[in-house]
């Protein structure tokens, strides 16, 4: 099951890895990144609306710039568990194929500090999801904009000013 959960995990990664290049405005690797002033701004002010110094959040259609550096860790620390996971597989079944992209690795990091590194980031995960699921509701109380919702519906709701706005932000980017 767990060794099944890893491939799956790793399948999961690299699809979002290509959505990152072929997806819409709000999936694309720019999204992720805070590297306009409105998105820098997008992420102190979501920190003090979670932190309780912020009476709302900052308008957004996407997810908020908190939550997208967010899930870049999340990526980040999903690929470091592929990689330390597949290792430590290598390291019993020796297969050529894995030994030719991640042979070395055991060799500059012991495999108990792999393990442990594996470990360690499954916790990680859970504190995320804690998280997570405390945002998520937090925001679709305060919004009041079918947040939650929109993961079944695929509608959310938006003043028409603010999608203007976003619009013409996307295009100043082309």
């Amino acid at each position: 099951i767990h060794l099944g959960a890893g491939f799956l995990c790793m399948a999961a990664l690299l699809i979002r890895l290509y959505w990152f290049f072929a997806g819409n405005r709000f999936a694309r690797w720019r999204a992720f990144l805070p590297l306009t002033k409105k998105q820098r701004e997008n992420l102190v002010g979501t920190i003090r609306f979670y932190g309780f110094r912020r009476y709302s959040p900052p308008p957004t259609i996407g997810h908020n710039q908190l939550a997208t550096a967010a899930y870049s860790v999340i990526y980040l620390l999903a690929a470091v568990e592929c990689v330390t996971g597949l290792t430590m597989y290598n390291a019993q079944v020796k297969m050529h194929f894995l030994n030719v992209f991640i042979g070395w690795i055991p060799r500059l990091v012991d495999i108990q500090i792999l393990r442990s590194i594996h470990y360690c980031i499954m916790f990680a995960f859970w504190a995320f999801l804690v998280h997570h699921l405390y945002s998520a509701i937090l925001t679709a109380l305060q919004e009041r904009n079918g947040l939650i919702d929109s993961i079944f519906t695929g509608n959310k709701s938006v003043s028409l000013e603010l999608v203007e706005e976003e619009t013409r932000e996307d295009d100043s980017h082309r």
